[in-house]
């Protein structure tokens, strides 16, 4: 009577053992589809930033030549010549609005660049997470294979 219990005891340590090993490949294969999710969530961040400031360049670009305008237009008609002094706070004006209209370009790319490596770094979590559940595959069969030989070996020692 006490090999029937044995054997059934046998049965479900291994029973137990493969669904605890399914159990923790499924939640690795889920971790794998979150990061894989969040990586392109992060890819498409820093396209979004990217496109963000080249419409800030285009609207600094835009600005500066309102501005630019608006200066030769008070030099015209305060009679003042587009020489000299003049010309050289024009071409000041022009050199810094330029600036800025790169510097929001360089700040964007920094930003996307941020979101970039944000999402290689979810690649890299996905592509652990896959490694670990293939991994958990393997050793649910081995360790099912172990518990069972070792609890027959028992049996058979009776």
């Amino acid at each position: 009577m006490a090999v029937p219990l044995l054997i059934a005891a046998v049965g479900l340590q291994v029973i137990g053992g493969i669904q605890e090993g399914n159990e923790l490949e499924r939640q690795a294969e889920n971790e794998e589809r979150i990061n894989q999710f969040n990586q392109s969530v992060a890819e498409q961040q820093a396209n979004e930033e990217e496109a963000a400031a080249a419409e800030r360049a285009i609207i600094q670009e835009r600005e500066g030549e309102k501005f630019k305008s608006r200066q030769r237009a008070v030099a015209g008609t305060t009679g003042i010549e587009t020489r000299g002094s003049i010309l050289s706070v024009l071409e000041d004006t022009a050199v810094i609005l330029e600036l800025d209209r790169l510097n929001i370009i360089r700040e964007g790319g920094v930003r996307a660049g941020q979101k970039r490596a944000t999402a290689t770094n979810f690649g890299f979590q996905a592509s652990a997470a896959k490694g670990r559940a293939k991994a958990q595959s393997r050793a649910t069969v081995l360790t099912a294979v172990g518990t069972g030989l070792s609890g027959f070996g028992k049996i058979a020692d009776r």
